[in-house]
């Protein structure tokens, strides 16, 4: 029993990884070096939008009815500034979401829910996420390791300083 637990998570972590690899196209990579900072956040006139929208799927997992996709804006040091919006995640685990007038270019999609996992079977409040620019990242495909990452961006960027181009560079 424990060795087809633990084959059967290999397994499903190791297509994981394979489906990472293969998903996407190249210019789902490309961020803003130096992004417009807003001018003056309280003149709304002055202020400079970003707006895409970030589609894609979650792989892994399978989430179940009442799920949900959300994309939470970031500031420049990877901190959420309250604002967000929802999109839509179907049965299959297709995901879209779409950001209009975002004060930044970062933002972190998050899948939410109750999810079945492939192995076991077994229904599990879960949350899947990835660090974004919705100025370049159209698709983006969710997967564990892309929550990795985007935590190493995040601490990369915060606690390191660095830029958002920089940390994305080290998780490549």
């Amino acid at each position: 029993m424990k060795k087809s637990f633990f084959a059967c998570i290999s397994l499903s972590l190791f297509t994981a990884a394979a489906l990472a690899a293969c998903s996407g196209d190249s210019a789902s990579t490309k961020v803003l070096d130096n992004p417009e900072t807003p001018e003056n956040l309280d003149n709304p006139e002055k202020t400079s939008f970003y707006a895409g929208s970030v589609s894609g799927s979650v792989e892994a997992e399978s989430y179940l009815e009442g799920a949900k996709v959300e994309l939470f804006e970031l500031t420049g040091d990877m901190e959420r500034t309250g604002k967000s919006v929802t999109g839509d995640i179907d049965a299959a685990g297709k995901y879209m979401v779409v950001a209009d007038s975002f004060t930044t270019p970062y933002a972190e999609v998050v899948v939410s829910g109750m999810a079945q996992w492939p192995c076991s079977g077994a229904k599990k409040d879960s949350w899947i996420s990835a660090v974004v620019d919705v100025t370049k990242d159209s698709s983006v495909n969710l997967n564990f390791f892309t929550s990795f990452a985007s935590a190493k961006t995040k601490s990369l960027v915060k606690d390191k300083g660095e830029t958002f181009a920089e940390a994305r560079s080290e998780e490549r």
